[in-house]
């Protein structure tokens, strides 16, 4: 009869070793939910701080420029031209400094006149326009009323640029960071929870296997002594009751061990992808500098390209074809070679209809077109006008004697600055009465 106690406080161990167990089931599920929202609000707030970064940086920036250009653009007059000095100021400060040159900062300034309608330097150019007076006293007077001078400073912080990627990297190293010291806490908990699975599980083990011997040893006694008395049956009955359950909570807790086993191999490989990252976030960093040195590279030899093979002897011919069409059908235009081919480069056939749409309409409106804007920043003698077609699309125009429009250029505003070039090299006698025509004119 004494043998029961021990077995009895076998039981209420193994129990309460099972019963922790059950518990820790929903502490597993319950830290997979925290790792996931974890992961999940570091990756919104990396993308959140990179771009408020950029912001603040963009916000800097532009009061530093601000008051340097404010500096530069604050000239005495005197005979050379304003926009000469201001430009000469501007590459000394704005051209040398480090945040344009090494972190390659975009800084726009416009420099307008006192009387609000003189450009003295648009697009990294000065804006001279020609003076016959030799007389340096009228000339200083002349310049002294287009001072003071009012500045326009349009700063950017690019995507791809070194400041912007310097930034990106910083904040995806602490990222990473972050989430593998995370997942390593995660796995050494892990690890002390199976390691106290395992201490439970020997010890119920042991205890199973005492009580075991203690059976066998009533067994023994059983076959030496005849039983007379019901209450060793009991005892009997009792213990091989006992020792069901404890197989029962065994193979309960062998279970909840396997279930640690797959959550502690699942940490590992968290962890072999954490360190995976890293690997490839270094890779892209030291690819990043040989793609853009390759893009800038091709953009340069496709350039060259385009300069040395001129159109192909297929557009010549579309050029041709469509030039002699237009002059059919748009008697009131005048559409220069260039405009043509410009058409012709346009490739999609929606975009060249709604080009020639513009077209007709500059032919049947007359003189009330719809015009965009003049476009400033040229010599007086050329009157330039733009119409927009196709979203970012110009057309560049001229109006002529008689009521005629002279079609000059069809580009975009990304090759502004390279149309405007263009039409300031056309020989001024084509725009200006009284002067000799040029035999070889610019029109097909």
């Amino acid at each position: 009869m004494n043998e029961r106690s021990p077995s009895s406080d076998a039981a209420d161990a193994v129990d309460a070793n099972a019963s922790a167990g059950a518990e820790g089931a929903p502490s597993v599920e319950t830290d997979r939910t925290r790792q996931f929202r974890v992961t999940y609000i570091a990756v919104v707030l990396f993308v959140f701080l990179y771009l408020f970064t950029v912001q603040v940086f963009e916000t800097y920036l532009q009061l530093y420029f601000d008051e340097i250009v404010h500096e530069a653009v604050d000239v005495q007059a005197s005979p050379q031209h304003p926009g000469l000095e201001i430009r000469l100021n501007l590459i000394q400060t704005i051209g040398l400094d480090r945040w344009v040159d090494f972190w390659e900062v975009d800084v726009d300034v416009r420099v307008l006149a006192a009387d609000q309608s003189t450009w003295l330097y648009v697009a990294g150019r000065a804006q001279v326009p020609y003076d016959p007076e030799r007389d340096p006293v009228l000339r200083s007077a002349r310049h002294r009323e287009l001072l003071p001078a009012l500045e326009e400073v349009d700063v950017n912080v690019d995507h791809n640029t070194m400041l912007s990627n310097t930034i990106l990297i910083v904040y995806a190293t602490i990222l990473f960071s972050t989430l593998f010291f995370y997942n390593r806490r995660i796995v050494l908990r892990e690890e002390a929870l199976l390691d106290d699975a395992r201490a439970s599980r020997d010890r119920a083990a042991t205890r199973a296997h005492e009580i075991e011997s203690e059976i066998a040893t009533v067994r023994a006694q059983l076959r030496e002594v005849e039983p007379a008395k019901q209450e060793d049956r009991e005892e009997i009955s009792r213990l091989q009751r006992e020792q069901n359950e404890l197989q029962e909570r065994l193979d309960a807790l062998a279970v909840r061990e396997q279930a640690l086993r797959a959550e502690a191999d699942r940490a590992a490989i968290l962890e072999e992808d954490g360190r995976a990252l890293e690997e490839l976030l270094e890779e892209a960093s030291e690819d990043l500098g040989t793609k853009n040195a390759e893009i800038e590279e091709l953009e340069k030899n496709l350039k060259k390209v385009s300069k040395i093979a001129g159109v192909s002897g297929g557009k010549s011919k579309e050029s041709d074809l469509l030039g002699r069409r237009m002059k059919v059908l748009y008697p009131r235009l005048d559409i220069d070679a260039r405009a043509i081919d410009d058409i012709v480069a346009l490739g999609d056939e929606g975009t060249k209809l709604r080009a020639e749409e513009c077209l007709k309409r500059l032919d049947e409106e007359a003189d009330n077109r719809g015009v965009r804007r003049k476009v400033g920043g040229l010599a007086n003698y050329l009157s330039i006008y733009e119409l927009g077609f196709a979203g970012k699309r110009r057309i560049y125009y001229a109006k002529v004697d008689k009521g005629r429009v002279r079609v000059l250029v069809v580009g975009a505003k990304n090759t502004q600055q390279n149309d405007l070039d263009y039409i300031s090299r056309l020989p001024k006698s084509e725009f200006v009465e009284g002067l000799p025509r040029t035999s070889a004119g610019p029109k097909r």
